[in-house]
């Protein structure tokens, strides 16, 4: 970078009339001397012919000075400097007490483990289709495939799962353990309490008009859907989960045990056809305890029965802690965060009320202060306390889910009809709203982690080798975009050609919205050639090398290129900063010394300075200015403040005053030339860097004029150079 774009570099910061001028501003005055002033440091007066020696900042602050608008301006970096390092380790405490929060508000590991065993015990011992003499059955809940195998899975193998009567004994042992006692009856899975009975539910179907009236009316067919889900394709648990039944309760039954009358009972509801052509969905319901987790669970099991033909099988488990407080960990840790949240609520509403007593218009002052990085707190707010909102909403609901289940009768285990829908419905109800209310809280709570990591890189971007991540996002964000039209343009493209390829055979690229993720997991190297070959293996091998040729070898190859060119850029300037360790020295070094009262605060020196003043302050003269300043910091702080000035020269202008610079170049050439010197030693990086700016017609002043002044130097006509 040539030394004359130095004096035209423009930060801006900030817009706030308390800050020091950029660099340009503040030596401009002092530039305009009639007296020789040196190249770079335009404050210092020196000897013609000597403009442009090399001078260190310990000659220049011994023997030049600084302009007090300079060395306000280092203060002032220097203040900022330190609070963003000390905000890093406060930006890590926002992640270290959210995972706490999470991990004392619910017991992931616990949560898991008991959903997972139930499950696992349905599927595996609630079997069916039993060969003499009885021990072995055959198929299990997924075998159920039409109505008739759902009354034989509810009769051999649900049931007498659930209720069991007599204590289990090994395959041919000849043992009678007896009956079960009446506290061995309500445990399942060794430890695990039955909080109820089971509750067999279903759906009805909505009836609508047929696409093909005429069809329908000659060939007596019903058209209908599903109230609640959309089941041409197999639903997910989560969709599952989140639509609740639309329950029919005249269609509703109670179970409590499965003894004589409970399977009459089954028989007659088999024989009545409460299963029919309008079922849509089954749905059998019952709830656990797990005293050692404090857990109560739903666990609903849905039959789905599909207009296609399916019958699609899906757990939907619901558990809840009733005592989410049961230590002092949970307060310690919910209200160490919230504090922390408040604290940074209050700053920035104190930062608000500071813009707002500018005076300026609102659109002005919404401009100045919502950066993106007061943006990220304000995300970072907002989500905290609508967690805490719906958290708090959910401890109360699960207190009258508590209070419930205590306030019932002794006899509430052995209800029937009428009194179990009374006695248990509305807690079935409260716990399914409660689960609503916890999957809102887990999408807050999976989203917020990636706000708090922007913190972070809110903290990363205060140190430039922290912040090579975020400064290559940002610098490479244009071609980003104009790159990422073009990628979007062609995965839109294959996604539409997956459909029409495979969508018919492949359940992966039924609709549009499976087959996105279908893509992007084949450009990860997933993807099942042989299940392809269905629709021909021709075509399925022009798809899968279209896709990886265009998409993932020349895109990923060029996102690759266009983010690399700018981290080389980033990194290179960002190696001339201090490590993070050097800063946190210096920062530890100047609480010590501020503790020992060695030297005084940065705020306090600051205070004494005047931003706008361009006034050369030496070491005696500073010092003067600020009353206990000693001579040590006094020469650190003004060699540290001509040292960053000359630091600019290594950096690369983002607004450059064209005209100025050329200007400038016009006369350093004209003052080379009147001191005989060669005027080489200068036109390469001027003209090196006015080409690169495009700027001919201000590079064809530069010459001419250059041509006109070496006529006037003895042999200087006709040189070539």
């Amino acid at each position: 970078m040539p030394r004359i774009l130095s004096g035209y570099l423009h930060e801006n910061d900030s817009d706030d009339e308390d800050k020091p001028p950029n660099f340009a501003q503040c030596v401009q005055s002092n530039s305009l001397r009639k007296q020789p002033t040196h190249d770079l440091f335009s404050w210092a007066i020196v000897e013609a012919g000597r403009e442009f020696e090399h001078y260190t900042p310990d000659h220049v602050a011994e023997n030049h000075g600084i302009p007090e608008c300079l060395l306000a301006r280092h203060i002032d970096s220097e203040i900022k400097g330190d609070k963003d390092v000390l905000s890093l380790p406060w930006a890590m405490l926002s992640v270290i007490l959210f995972a706490l929060l999470m991990l004392t508000h619910e017991p992931i590991d616990a949560h898991q483990s008991f959903e997972h065993s139930l499950e696992f015990d349905i599927v595996e011992n609630a079997n069916f289709a039993f060969t003499t003499p009885g021990h072995m059955g055959h198929k299990d809940v997924n075998d159920v495939h039409n109505h008739p195998d759902f009354w034989s899975w509810m009769n051999k193998g649900f049931m007498p799962l659930y209720f069991p009567s007599e204590v289990a004994v090994s395959e041919d042992s000849g043992l009678d353990l007896g009956p079960l006692s009446k506290q061995e009856k309500l445990k399942y899975l060794f430890l695990n309490r039955k909080m109820g009975p089971v509750k067999l539910a279903q759906e009805r179907a909505e009836i609508l008009d047929c696409l093909n009236e005429d069809m329908a009316r000659t060939y007596n067919y019903t058209c209908t859907r599903s109230r609640s889900i959309d089941m041409n394709l197999e639903p997910t648990e989560w969709t599952v989960a989140q639509n609740d039944l639309i329950e029919d309760a005249s269609k509703t039954v109670w179970f409590t045990s499965f003894d004589l009358p409970s399977q009459q009972r089954l028989k007659d509801l088999e024989a009545a056809l409460w299963l029919d052509a309008y079922t849509t969905i089954v749905q059998v319901s019952f709830i656990t305890y797990d005293g050692d987790s404090d857990l109560l669970r739903l666990t609903n099991l849905n039959f789905m029965f599909s207009r296609t033909g399916h019958i699609w099988k899906k757990f939907v488990q619901k558990s809840i802690k009733l005592h989410p407080y049961a230590s002092a960990w949970p307060y310690v840790v919910d209200i160490l965060f919230y504090m922390q949240v408040t604290f940074l609520f209050a700053c920035e509403v104190k930062e608000i009320v500071t813009h707002v007593r500018k005076r300026k218009p609102l659109l002005a002052t919404f401009k100045e202060y919502m950066g993106i990085w007061n943006a990220v707190d304000w995300t970072f707010i907002i989500l905290a306390y609508s967690i805490l909102a719906l958290w708090i909403l959910r401890v109360r609901l699960v207190g009258e889910i508590r209070d419930e289940l205590l306030d019932l009768p002794p006899d509430a285990k052995s209800c029937s009809g009428d009194d179990c829908a009374t006695l248990w419905d509305p807690i079935f109800g409260d716990v399914i709203e409660v689960e609503h209310m916890v999957a809102r809280v887990r999408i807050l709570s999976a989203f917020f982690p990636l706000v708090v990591c922007l913190r972070l890189f809110k903290a990363f971007s205060a140190q430039p080798r922290l912040a090579i991540v975020t400064e290559t996002a940002r610098k490479a964000m244009p071609n980003l975009a104009h790159y990422l039209v073009v990628f979007l343009s062609m995965f839109a493209t294959y996604a539409v050609m997956g459909v029409a390829f495979f969508g018919r055979e492949m359940n992966a690229y039924a609709t549009l919205d499976r087959a996105a993720p279908s893509l992007f997991l084949m450009a990860l190297g997933e993807y099942d050639f042989k299940e392809a070959e269905v629709v021909g293996r021709a075509y399925a091998f022009t798809f899968y090398i279209g896709f990886m040729v265009l998409v993932v070898m020349v895109m990923l190859a060029m996102l690759i290129a266009i983010v690399l060119d700018v981290y080389v850029e980033v990194k290179s300037h960002s190696q001339r900063s201090d490590p993070l360790w050097t800063e946190v020295y210096h920062i530890l070094r100047r609480l010590w010394m501020n503790y020992k009262k060695t030297r005084l605060p940065l705020e306090v020196i600051r205070a004494k300075l005047d931003a706008s003043s361009n006034e050369v302050l030496f070491v005696d003269t500073f010092r003067a200015r600020v009353p206990g300043l000693r001579e040590a910091q006094a020469t650190r702080l003004v060699t540290e403040s001509i040292r960053m000035f000359q630091a600019y020269y290594h950096e690369e202008p983002d607004n450059l005053d064209v005209k100025a610079f050329t200007d400038d170049v016009i006369r350093k050439l004209r003052k080379v030339v009147g001191s005989h010197m060669l005027h080489s030693e200068l036109s390469a990086d001027e003209e090196e860097v006015v080409e690169a700016c495009g700027f001919e017609t201000r590079e064809s002043e530069i010459r001419d004029s250059a041509d006109v002044v070496l006529e006037e130097v003895p042999g200087g006509e006709g040189n070539d150079e």
